[in-house]
């Protein structure tokens, strides 16, 4: 791919060159006209001597650095997809520098789609937000490779903000777009669909696209992402109470435990393995499990904060308040998530017996629940209605006690239809 006649007229423009200093000595001032119009195909030698007049870099009029650059793109695009987000890192912080590209327009699309998959991943919301609009905006004017991304990019915002009905739209237009090149077999959006499948309650939807992923990433030997995808399957199994499978799923990745694996997903083994435990009603065994979870977490990711909450649950059901507060607080400390901490504010107030004070359940009905709808977070809306409505009755406010009760029917219904609804 040699240097067009467009970049020859960027660069002359960007210099101040005129046409009649660029083409004096090499071609007439109409002839260089119409190879900066494009609309005549000039000899490789005129083209040559027109790039060296303008210093430009022999990579850039013989297109080499155009495949550099799309190359280097596109394997950032994979460190992304194989969830290897150090590399990715590293690569974006390499290709920052070069765009946008005064020269290679083409290009720039594609390294605002995965900067916004980059930043998605990272959770920088503020940026993710305004970049969405964009793509909206975008997407009707873009066809192929380009709009299929884009469907994609706009399904992980979603996913990231919790509206998974939504994300779930713009991952099967992604897998319907029938005039891309790129990923044909795709098993990322195999997985995230499956995974909005499963966020909306439809589990045996999620299986058959969390196993296709799985098989892809298994004949490519990425191990992150396989034992992602056993994770997802052993909360699908759950879900339609094939707990056994569930279990095997979460033990075959223990049982890697001393072969290497990161602890990241030793931790995520221990901490499923220890909520499928508690609801089995073995509430020792849970406990320990979910210690175990937190020494290989460390401290980080949801995983983390959700086995804070959930061992502090358990302690409170066992009249162990101390404990219950001690993991509270360390779920607090370790989350700036909105609804990571109003389920701890709220246990806290059971805990601490200050749950029926005014102030809190103000605080319950006028800030967190709304939240809790606006969000569509089902299971902790339906809790935190359900624990006022017991509040209430508590207090001898039968009305409320009532309205609130019907409510979380009327909210267990309603999901009940959304979830049979047609997609």
């Amino acid at each position: 791919m040699g240097v067009s006649g467009r970049i020859i007229k960027y660069v002359r423009n960007q210099k101040g060159v005129t046409q009649e200093s660029l083409a004096e000595g090499i071609c007439s001032v109409s002839y260089l006209s119409k190879v900066e119009n494009e609309t005549l195909e000039p000899s490789q030698e005129i083209l040559d001597l027109l790039g060296e007049r303008l210093e430009i870099a022999p990579g850039e009029r013989n297109g080499e650095r155009c495949e550099v650059l799309k190359k280097e793109l596109f394997h950032w695009y994979h460190f992304m997809k194989h969830d290897l987000m150090d590399k990715a890192g590293r690569v974006y912080r390499e290709l920052a520098d070069s765009f946008p590209h005064p020269i290679y327009e083409d290009l720039n699309d594609y390294f605002y789609l995965f900067r916004f998959r980059y930043e998605v991943a990272e959770r920088k919301e503020a940026k993710v937000h305004l970049g969405a609009e964009n793509l909206k905006q975008w997407l009707p004017l873009w066809k192929g490779d380009r709009r299929f991304l884009a469907y994609k990019m706009l399904g992980f915002y979603y996913d990231m903000v919790n509206e998974h009905r939504r994300a779930l739209d713009y991952f099967l237009s992604a897998e319907n777009q029938t005039d891309r090149t790129l990923d044909e077999q795709d098993p990322e959006l195999l997985y995230y669909t499956g995974r909005c499948y499963l966020k909306i309650g439809l589990p045996v939807k999620a299986i058959s696209h969390v196993e296709g992923a799985l098989k892809y990433y298994q004949d490519s030997l990425s191990q992150r992402c396989v034992l992602k995808c056993k994770l997802l399957l052993a909360r699908c199994y759950h879900k339609l109470g094939e707990d056994e499978l569930a279990f095997a799923h979460l033990n075959k990745i223990i049982s890697l435990e001393d072969k290497g694996v990161e602890e990241e997903w030793i931790g995520k083994a221990y901490y499923l393995l220890g909520l499928l435990t508690a609801e089995k009603g073995n509430t020792r065994e849970a406990l320990s499990l979910l210690y175990q979870a937190l020494e290989y977490l460390h401290g980080r990711g949801e995983e983390y904060v959700s086995a804070c909450y959930h061992l502090a649950k358990i302690h409170q059901g066992l009249d162990h308040f101390e404990e219950a507060a001690i993991n509270i607080q360390e779920g607090l400390d370790y989350t700036a998530d909105m609804k990571q901490n109003y389920r701890l504010y709220i246990l806290e107030a059971v805990v601490s017996g200050t749950i029926d004070s005014l102030a809190c359940l103000n605080k319950i009905e006028n800030e967190i629940l709304p939240y809790f709808y606006e969000h569509d977070h089902r299971e902790e809306c339906l809790e935190a209605l359900e624990l006022l409505a017991e509040v209430f009755l508590e207090k001898g406010n039968y009305k409320k006690s009532a309205t609130l009760y019907h409510q979380a029917c009327h909210y267990r219904k309603q999901g009940v239809d959304i979830l049979h609804a047609p997609l």
